[in-house]
């Protein structure tokens, strides 16, 4: 049997919309939020509360947006109603944030809950199409290429914000939607749902393999190892509680540790969104060596490296304070740190499952993921706010660095499956 390629690339443009404006949104949002507050002073909590919204709403939404797409039938499939609607209601209720901040703090608020909701609604299905229409030989396969177009998603929104965001703050979120919506016009002509399913079933029974529109046959163990499990699981909790908190806040730590610094021959630049550039080279540069170096020693290992090479990342950025060059250079093995960490976290977790419970267990990794970013953004902002006596934004990198040391503690209790 062999992968499609451009298939599994065309229905991956999807999940590539949602790291695209998650990107965007968890760069520009803070900062408006934060013109709504005169300090930094438990307004941070506020701000947390209100960035961690979407991970809550997850929690609650994907198994029913799961469940409700599982129960329908269109002439377009299944998965395709959602993820063609749900681009779309994003896209228009994205790109009407800076109006309704225009307009005051409750309508923009009310518009953020929408995106939100508009982004949940089709966030499950978008990853339920992948085994859908893939064989289950090829999931794992299939999964990689979806995971690579979600990073290429998180690469051009942070090119948006770098290059756009020097024009106005108002372009990141016009090219977004207008990049979503076209995205979201070529799938519903591109992707014929019912038919691709048909495709699949036929090349499963032409290749005597059972097809299950569940990634319940995808896990490697014999028996599930419930030890390694929960080692897993309690690293994705802690690796999210480190990155999360690093993402929601970066842009104020910025304006408020680096000083808004300028270059005198590109003052419109902001130099924070320089660091996308090294974070970038890193992960991208190491997602293909992450799965080479597991395979050679291990899944626990590599991720316990890349933990410890993002503290190190992290803990650079915080000894130095004000931006240079080498803060620059410091976000190079964060990128690389990240890459070997996250491409590899969830393959233990199926690798550590029988067949028969590899569903159950990817469930409790999404919960486990989605439970770090709904706290972390907000016990942050308690951490860089002035409600404590230690409160300040320069608390932000050795929080996050503390989080990523526990996750490499914890992946290192893993053991090798093999």
């Amino acid at each position: 049997m062999k992968l499609d390629v451009k298939k599994t690339v065309t229905i991956g443009l999807a999940f590539m919309t949602i790291n695209m404006l998650w990107q965007v949104y968890n760069w520009e949002v803070p900062k408006v939020l934060e013109s709504y507050l005169n300090t930094f002073t438990a307004d941070a909590i506020l701000i947390g509360i209100i960035m961690a919204l979407d991970n809550l709403f997850a929690i609650f939404m994907i198994p029913l947006s799961s469940n409700w797409s599982d129960r329908t039938s269109t002439k377009i499939g299944k998965r395709m109603p959602f993820i063609f609607l749900g681009i779309i209601a994003s896209a228009i209720a994205f790109f009407l944030i800076p109006f309704t901040n225009r307009i005051g703090f409750w309508a923009l608020l009310i518009n953020i809950v929408f995106v939100l909701l508009c982004m949940n609604l089709y966030r499950s299905p978008c990853v339920a199409l992948m085994p859908d229409v893939t064989p289950p030989p090829l999931r794992n396969r299939a999964n990689s290429i979806i995971n690579i177009m979600g990073g290429v998603g998180t690469g051009i929104g942070m090119l948006f914000v770098m290059i756009l965001g020097m024009f106005s703050d108002f372009l990141p979120y016009v090219m977004v939607s207008v990049v979503m919506i076209g995205l979201a016009i070529f799938l519903r002509h591109k992707v014929n749902e019912p038919k691709l399913v048909e495709e699949c079933k036929a090349q499963c029974q032409e290749a005597g393999v059972a097809y299950s529109p569940k990634d319940d046959d995808v896990g490697t163990a014999k028996n599930t190892n419930k030890r390694n499990i929960i080692v897993v699981l309690l690293t994705v909790f802690l690796i999210y509680m480190a990155t999360n908190a690093v993402d929601t806040f970066m842009s104020l730590y910025g304006q408020e540790v680096f000083g808004g610094q300028r270059l005198d021959f590109l003052p419109s630049l902001d130099l924070t969104t320089l660091m996308f550039i090294p974070y970038g080279i890193g992960m991208f540069g190491f997602a293909v060596p992450a799965a080479l170096l597991a395979d050679k020693i291990g899944r626990p290992k590599t991720i316990a490296i890349g933990c410890l090479l993002m503290a190190i990342g992290y803990t650079l950025i915080a000894l130095l304070g004000s931006f240079s060059i080498w803060t620059l250079v410091s976000y190079l093995p964060v990128g690389i740190g990240f890459s070997l960490a996250i491409i590899n976290v969830y393959p233990m977790t199926i690798e550590n499952c029988s067949p028969k419970d590899t569903g159950k267990y990817t469930g409790f990794y999404y919960i486990a993921s989605m439970s770090a970013q709904t706290i972390t953004p907000a016990l942050v902002g308690l951490f860089i706010s002035e409600v404590l006596p230690i409160g300040s934004m320069t608390n932000l990198f050795p929080y996050a660095t503390i989080f990523i040391l526990l996750a490499a503690l914890t992946a290192s209790f893993g053991k090798k499956v093999g």
